[in-house]
């Protein structure tokens, strides 16, 4: 079934006809692709806790995202496994129903008295008396003759259209590679150049404000809770400059986690979707799962942000920001394993063309954790640099604001992670402030070949001294927040 010429079978082939190997290749695909799912998951389990205990230190680290990359690697193929072993029956049956249409016609022939070649001729066994007789028999046996011609042609047909969906789904295989170390050796990683400068406060216009999450070079500005009304959406050169307008239940408003550019330009923007409560911990912040918005409407809730995790379970996937990788041809989301698990990275499937423009929402997987950038528990944002590789801005409650670089979006994975501010931002008349929010503004070339990054980052200042009132313990402090930018090199 493999050749790509369509093969008339003789009569002979077409009557010794036998499709059973299609629920052979069901059967064993229907084996083979749970045990190495199984196995996989197995091994990414093993390698956190050989022997029973568990494996700590960046090697350690570095092991289990091998596993976790291995997983990702092998899950499409699995995938495509499963969607073949779905397709059997309805091959098997399209071509038993196509043969014995076709066999029908034969018989049809010969119970009229014609004898059908092995190449679908048919010749008449009577011999006619009169010149009418042999007219009407040749007529006959020109329809019989067509009849089988189309259902032959039918069925051939059929069969080619089989070895097409079969050829397509299975175009991958015997293509499944390991690399070792998931990264290709003659890419170069980009490193951080110190930490950041001094943070600088940035003047805002109208009620003060936090987050001001951003797409490099764009001036797009999505604030999270400002001192008095809603948050808000700028996007310059459009009608967006007031009220966020993306969609949320009464009582809630959306605080942007991140953006992401994607393979077409989209831009995208996610969103954690909480209720107003009093208090300023983190987890007042953190939703199950990103929400996520195309800036183009920004009306619209694209949905919530859902994948696969190391475990082969379908989490939300909260905190998020994301990439285009064009190496790969996928989607890149740095986010956190539900509202309270780890900061992981997740990829979609390769996106193929025809694809609706956000389908890459419905395939994303795990491919590993980060161990390098404390609790996680902030926001984050994930950039291509000008110069190639990425960088990863990640926030944790309590501790400075960290930058990780790689040649790849894996590579962040094992990157050492560079402090880009203080654990706290100091302020006249407040306590020390945790920098939370990291967004990247712009990344410029310098002339002496670096990259220069200006990161937005924000505060809650606490005036000094503060208490909640005794009659309402709960009541969190003043909210006046502020942001800041510093600036850091990137040496490519």
């Amino acid at each position: 079934m493999a050749d790509d010429t369509p093969h008339v079978p003789t009569l002979s082939q077409l009557r010794a006809s036998d499709y059973s190997y299609f629920g052979q290749l069901s059967g064993y695909l229907q084996t083979i692709g749970p045990k190495t799912q199984s196995s996989l998951e197995q091994l990414a389990q093993d390698v956190q806790h050989p022997g029973g205990v568990e494996w700590e230190g960046k090697a350690g680290a570095a092991a289990i995202n091998q596993a976790g990359l291995d997983m990702s690697v092998a899950r499409p193929f699995t995938w495509s496994w499963e969607e073949v072993a779905a397709s059997t029956q309805r091959w098997q049956d399209t071509l038993e129903a196509g043969t014995r249409t076709a066999l029908d016609a034969v018989d049809d022939a010969e119970r009229d008295g014609f004898e059908v070649g092995e190449d679908y001729s048919v010749a008449d066994t009577h011999e006619a008396e009169t010149e009418e007789q042999y007219e009407q028999r040749l007529a006959l046996a020109e329809a019989h003759a067509g009849v089988i011609g189309h259902r032959v042609t039918m069925l051939v047909g059929s069969e080619s259209r089989v070895n097409g969906e079969l050829r397509a789904m299975s175009a991958g295989w015997g293509t499944l590679n390991f690399k070792e170390g998931g990264e290709d050796p003659t890419e170069h990683d980009p490193t951080i150049a110190g930490p950041g400068s001094d943070p600088s406060q940035e003047k805002q216009n109208g009620s003060p404000y936090d987050l001001g999450v951003t797409i490099p070079g764009t001036g797009i500005l999505i604030t999270g809770d400002p001192h008095d009304g809603k948050p808000q959406l700028h996007i310059p050169g459009t009608q967006w400059d007031g009220d966020n307008p993306f969609p949320v239940p009464k009582g809630s408003r959306p605080l942007p986690t991140g953006t992401a550019v994607g393979p077409n330009g989209q831009q995208y923007a996610f969103y954690s979707v909480k209720e107003y409560v009093p208090g300023s911990d983190p987890k007042n912040y953190i939703g199950g799962d990103s929400h996520v918005q195309n800036l183009a409407d920004p009306t619209k809730d694209l949905g919530p942000l859902r994948g696969i995790s190391l475990t082969g379970q379908q989490v939300g996937i909260s905190q998020a920001s994301g990439v285009y990788d064009p190496k790969t041809n996928r989607m890149v989301i740095v986010g956190n394993v539900g509202a309270d698990g780890q900061r992981a990275l997740w990829q979609s499937d390769p996106i193929k063309p025809g694809d609706s423009p956000n389908a890459w929402m419905n395939t994303m997987h795990q491919t590993g954790t980060f161990n390098n950038v404390g609790a996680g528990d902030r926001e984050n944002q994930i950039v291509a640099l000008p110069k190639g590789g990425y960088l990863l801005t990640s926030a944790s409650n309590g501790q400075p604001v960290v930058g990780l670089t790689a040649a790849t979006p894996e590579g962040l994975l094992n990157s050492t992670p560079q402090a880009l501010t203080s654990p706290s931002i100091a302020s006249t008349g407040n306590t020390p402030s945790v920098p939370y929010g990291p967004t990247i503004t712009k990344v410029d070339v310098l002339p002496n070949g670096q990259e220069q990054v200006t990161m937005r980052v924000s505060t809650w200042p606490i005036p000094e001294g503060w208490q909640p009132p005794p009659n309402d313990p709960t009541q969190g402090p003043p909210y006046f927040p502020r942001t800041y930018t510093t600036t850091f090199n990137i040496n490519p």
